[in-house]
């Protein structure tokens, strides 16, 4: 995003009737960086930023041209231009949509999530793209980048889980397995998930399921993969645990990888341990 921090001085400059050479006095500055700062050939010193903002009597963000709502608002317009796209199966466009707000908003980490999303998305067997065998290769490199990133600065939680299981799964469909397998390992266990605790915080009735229901129903049955429990009427909660577990098969050799009855046993044992006292 472009900094206007020198129209903004411009403007309030001759708001005041001050001149470029009387503005650069009181700065102890030159008149030619005043002018420079003006036209957008630099930025002042960040040394000058309080000052000049308190010369005008505005805050420093003000002075920058940062409008904090209006900026979510059009990252929340980029976001919403996505799932459109994605709601019509043009991946093309997701990605298109998505680099120009990373363009304008490099540092949105939500938008950074949305084109690693939508790069993979690209190179998805089972998303109807002829091209996807190229695309798994083309992105590859772009996809590790961003998700590494994320996981390493993004200070929101949920996003970080997202762009690490994404990230380890598309370690593991390039072949790098034990890459794959590492980052799975750093996802939450099934003793720290929603399934295993949220019980705790809910009004017991007769018809309240048992936390065992919870995790068992979270863990093994298939409603867990699309996040709805049929059988249970709270609001959907897919289980952060239930797809490391998921997710942590793929990361093994064909030789090594578990069954579904194996992988069945995993998740159980993991239960049992994280509900044990």
């Amino acid at each position: 995003m472009k900094l206007q921090i020198g129209s903004t001085i411009k403007r309030l400059r001759k708001a005041r009737d001050i001149t470029q050479e009387e503005f650069a006095e009181l700065l102890g500055v030159t008149c030619q960086s005043v002018s420079r700062w003006e036209n957008g050939g630099c930025y002042p010193d960040i040394e000058l930023i309080p000052a000049i903002a308190g010369f005008f009597g505005i805050s420093v963000d003000a002075l920058l041209g940062v409008d904090a709502a209006a900026e979510q608002e059009k990252i929340d317009g980029y976001l919403r231009d996505f799932q459109a796209a994605i709601s019509r199966g043009e991946i093309d466009d997701c990605i298109a949509i998505a680099r120009a707000g990373v363009a304008e908003f490099p540092n949105s980490y939500a938008l950074l999530n949305k084109l690693m999303y939508a790069l993979f998305v690209a190179g998805d067997d089972t998303g109807n793209i002829a091209e996807w065998k190229e695309n798994m290769e083309r992105y590859d490199a772009e996809i590790v980048a961003l998700g590494e990133r994320i996981i390493r600065h993004c200070p929101d939680q949920a996003i970080r889980l997202e762009a690490t299981a994404r990230l380890a799964f598309q370690h593991c469909e390039m072949g790098r397995r034990a890459m794959g397998r590492a980052l799975y390992e750093t996802l939450p266990s099934m003793k720290a998930c929603r399934e295993a605790n949220i019980w705790w915080g809910w009004k017991k009735t007769k018809n309240s399921p048992t936390r065992g229901h919870i995790c068992f129903k979270a863990t093994t049955s298939s409603a867990a993969r699309c996040g709805s429990w049929p059988s249970c009427s709270r609001p959907q909660m897919p289980c952060a645990s239930a797809k490391r577990l998921r997710h942590l098969r793929r990361s093994f050799t064909t030789a090594q990888r578990p069954n579904a009855t194996g992988g069945m046993r995993i998740a159980l044992s993991a239960w049992r341990k994280s509900t044990c006292c």
